[in-house]
Order: C-alpha cells, then structure tokens, then sequence
C-alpha cells in the first residue's frame, strides 16, 4: 500500500487529539496524531511494540520510569507494554508526531487503529 500526503482524514480520538491512518499492512500501521494547544495526553500503554518520530513541537514523556524529552527529529521505540506518561507541561506546539505499530489490524474496526 502507498499513499501521498492529503490534509484530510483525521479523527478526533481524544480531546484535542486527532489522528490519522497513514498507511498499514498485514502485520504493522503507521498513523500520525497531532496534539492541539490544551491538549491532555493521558497516561497509556501500548500491547505491541511501538516506534514514534517526532515531526515538530516537543513532548517530555515518561517511559517506564525513564524521564525521555522528545525535541523535532527525535525518535523512539517502547516495548510492548511500556506505561508512558506526559511531564513538564506544556507541550511545544505545533505537536505532531507519526507512530508505528508492529500487529496484526483490520483497517475496518476503529479500535485497530487506535
């Protein structure tokens, strides 16, 4: 599967938080989520392995009680179940970051996308 760029197709997954399916396969899906200023990024884990690339803003997060500032260009990859929490407050914005995720999906069922 291949797609070019399109400026639509996000969805609201929280409040101020939107994100968009970018391209998926059997076993992997890539989705970019862009954080709107005020947005509350909630405490969460991952049941797959996860890799992320920070397009642009700043988020400091805490990895498995590892304090991770991530800057425009920073790249990362948790494990499956990492418990990953937001610190210092507020976010640089514009904040837009694009995540991998290595599983099997169904691109129909809103919860795989997730």
């Amino acid at each position: 599967m291949f797609t070019c760029g399109v400026s639509d197709g996000y969805k609201d997954v929280l409040n101020k938080i939107k994100m968009k399916t970018l391209v998926y396969g059997d076993k992997t899906l890539m989705v970019e989520f862009q954080l709107a200023k005020g947005a509350d990024l909630p405490v969460h884990q991952h049941p797959h392995e996860q890799t992320g690339y920070l397009v642009s803003g700043r988020i400091d997060l805490t990895m498995d009680g590892v304090d991770m500032p991530f800057v425009r260009g920073a790249a990362g990859a948790s494990p499956v179940m990492t418990r990953i929490r937001p610190w210092r407050m507020p976010i640089q914005w514009p904040w837009k970051s694009l995540a991998l995720s290595a599983r099997i999906i169904c691109a129909d069922r809103e919860e795989d996308a997730k």
